[in-house]
């Protein structure tokens, strides 16, 4: 099987064991070890545009980077709880970005309804996606999904209270950044009571209110279990 019919992972193997080798040996060899030497974790998108070691001049080794849809923070949070408490990271940049795939359905229902009609059509078995977070990016609007995504870290009791927390927007056609400042400023503030985020929860929507509920009934379960 040649290059041009192989299928694509086939060759993005093939290309691995051809140049990656002696790049890796240069440079991974000397490292300490899996905790990242700037103790930073970058959470954002999959959107396969985003370059994000070329995007920030990352070197190997520097950075956690966690991508998921949207850079939903919520879906990224049991990397996160990883990436602090066992490999020490201290830093999270959350980054979202214009042209977001999760800007094209208006609401997390229409979402649900187009995402159960396409698994129906591929597998032919009527399945309810109800019980997963979609958390589209509703109007575009990216300051709100930023700052709804910094809050939900800074009021979890699984990060860090020191942990410094910013946001950011990524200009996906003019590969340009900007700081959410009034996200950013999130971090700054003592950290948040389960109220604050109950108060983002509702705000936008059934994803991070059902994480939310999540981490009360295991805080509940432990005080349990240690009484």
């Amino acid at each position: 099987m040649n290059a041009h019919t192989a299928p694509t992972a086939q060759r993005y193997a093939q290309a691995c064991n051809d140049n990656h080798p002696a790049h890796i040996q240069s440079e991974v060899i000397y490292m300490p070890g899996p905790e990242p030497t700037n103790k930073v974790a970058i959470v954002t998108c999959m959107d396969a545009r985003l370059d994000v070691f070329k995007m920030f001049g990352l070197k190997v080794g520097e950075a956690h980077v966690i991508r998921v849809g949207g850079g939903r923070t919520p879906d990224a949070l049991r990397s996160l709880v990883a990436s602090e408490h066992i490999l020490e990271t201290k830093e999270i940049m959350v980054v979202h970005h214009t042209d977001c795939g999760f800007m094209r359905a208006p609401t997390d229902e229409e979402a649900h309804t187009h995402i159960e009609q396409s698994l129906q059509k591929a597998n032919g078995v009527k399945l309810s996606t109800r019980h997963l977070p979609i958390q589209v990016i509703q109007q575009g609007d990216l300051n709100r999904s930023v700052c709804e995504d910094v809050q939900f870290l800074h009021s979890s009791p699984y990060i860090r209270n020191d942990a410094v927390l910013t946001g950011w927007i990524y200009d996906t056609m003019l590969g340009t950044i900007k700081e959410v400042r009034e996200a950013s400023a999130i971090s700054q503030e003592g950290k948040g009571a389960p109220a604050a985020g109950d108060r983002i929860a509702r705000q936008t929507g059934q994803g991070i209110l059902s994480t939310e509920h999540e981490v009360a009934a295991s805080q509940r379960s432990l005080q349990q279990a240690s009484a």
